[in-house]
């Protein structure tokens, strides 16, 4: 999957400090591995029929990340704005795929503590925010 994400990446933030290296490109490959992994283990089709989980979702992930302007924190020196948007594209594939809050609950464990330990970053905030501000204009829509 880092062939995949080197040219999205070079698209999106062609002269990133962090992104513009083939060692960090890989390792947001073998992240996107653990996820992927973990979540095949952690939810199987014995609990839900629509839990199957292939790398074609792998491959939506990286193409998933063509759709947000990733140069938003390209004038910085961290990770972190690609990392949100990555976790984010993450939910919206298999968090919102899973049935009740306790298994989403799970998943938000999963993806949160791995790209903590892989990158040392805490993105769970930045969309825990980014959720609310999603399910309040939700419902002011659905007050119109």
């Amino acid at each position: 999957y880092s062939a995949y994400l080197t040219p999205v990446l070079q698209l999106q933030v062609p002269r990133h400090p962090v992104w513009s290296s083939p060692a960090k490109i890989n390792n947001l490959a073998g992240t996107m591995v653990q996820v992927y992994e973990q979540m095949r283990a952690k939810f199987t089709v014995d609990d839900y029929s629509h839990y199957i989980f292939t790398p074609r979702d792998l491959t939506s992930w990286v193409l998933g990340l063509l759709r947000y302007d990733l140069s938003g924190g390209a004038n910085e020196n961290t990770s972190d704005h690609v990392l949100e948007v990555f976790a984010y594209e993450a939910c919206r594939l298999f968090r919102d795929r899973l049935v009740g809050p306790e298994s989403r609950s799970k998943f938000e464990n999963i993806i949160f503590g791995i790209i903590r330990s892989d990158w040392n970053v805490n993105v769970g905030e930045a969309l825990e925010s980014e959720y609310r501000f999603i399910i309040v204009a939700c419902l002011c829509e659905d007050l119109y």
